[in-house]
């Protein structure tokens, strides 16, 4: 995994993990909460998968370990209502951004 290049990789990076923890409280309990009909949460997920899948490419997919890109690319994180895909995306990219700030100075 190398390191985020761009302030923009930066921006993506958080734009991901935002919606990977909104989409699994959402999957949790907020399609209930939001009285949705099934037609409109899996609309709701299909929306969250392209742009999961559009932030992956933008940020690369070599940025994710195997199990993670997974994870986002087979849409099991627009279905995840337990937010371990949200931890694993926040542990491994926090790292990686870590790893790249040490490697710059």
């Amino acid at each position: 995994m190398g390191a985020l290049s761009t302030e923009m990789s930066s921006e993506d990076v958080q734009h991901l993990l935002n919606l990977l923890d909104n989409i699994a409280a959402y999957n949790d309990k907020g399609h209930i909460w939001s009285r949705h009909s099934e037609e409109e949460i899996d609309s709701r997920r299909r929306e969250a998968q392209a742009d999961i899948e559009r932030l992956v490419a933008r940020i690369g997919p070599g940025a994710f370990s195997t199990d993670l890109l997974h994870k986002l690319e087979s849409g099991d994180a627009s279905r995840d209502g337990s937010g371990e895909i949200y931890f694993q995306a926040k542990r491994e990219l926090q790292a990686r951004g870590e790893a790249g700030a040490a490697g710059a100075t």
